[in-house]
């Protein structure tokens, strides 16, 4: 069994990896487990365990899809899910025209057609930068929370969206793309 999920891979420019390590120094006496800059992506749909079967029969599904085109995705700000005194993930938003919400529609639905997902939330698209474990001091924590939810990081172009398989190590996820699919 394999576990995979879809994503977009992110690729960080500079200025986006100098903000990320500015966030990490502001926090770093928080326990926050930092996403790896290599690591960063935009989860479309997380398959769980799955077995080479069901990779090879998606495979062949995703190749059909050629009526999403190329997009422009935007990175803005950093937020939080959960509250300030729950708080659980930190990531930034993404900002993105209708391809992105085509892209979800239709790979969704093709999941679906072959019984492998069926979403139980709407998708909010995100990038996640940090798991928080534990938050020491709340107060210099929502004031960088607040100071940095109006910042803009990069701006990219996605012309493909790939299928990941994700192994989970006491170090941090590996993430090994099995297939990319090209947007045209």
């Amino acid at each position: 069994m394999t576990r995979a999920f879809t994503a977009i891979r992110f690729t960080p420019d500079e200025t986006f990896k100098q903000a990320f390590q500015q966030l990490k120094n502001q926090l770093k006496d928080e326990k926050i487990n930092w996403v790896t800059p290599d690591n960063l992506h935009l989860t479309l749909q997380f398959l769980g365990e799955i077995n080479r079967n069901e990779i090879n029969t998606l495979k062949r599904v995703f190749k059909l899809i050629n009526f999403v085109t190329p997009f422009t995705m935007q990175m803005a700000g950093i937020h939080l899910f959960g509250n300030l005194k729950n708080p659980r993930l930190l990531y930034t938003e993404i900002q993105a025209g209708p391809e992105l919400f085509d892209l979800v529609r239709v790979t969704d639905g093709k999941l679906n057609e072959i019984n492998l997902y069926s979403r139980d939330k709407k998708f909010k698209p995100h990038i996640t930068l940090g798991r928080i474990k534990f938050i020491k001091d709340s107060e210099r924590f929502e004031e960088i929370l607040s100071y940095s939810q109006k910042n803009f990081f990069q701006q990219t172009v996605c012309s493909e969206f790939i299928l990941y398989e994700s192994i989970l190590k006491p170090s941090g996820p590996d993430y090994i793309p099995l297939e990319k699919f090209r947007l045209e």
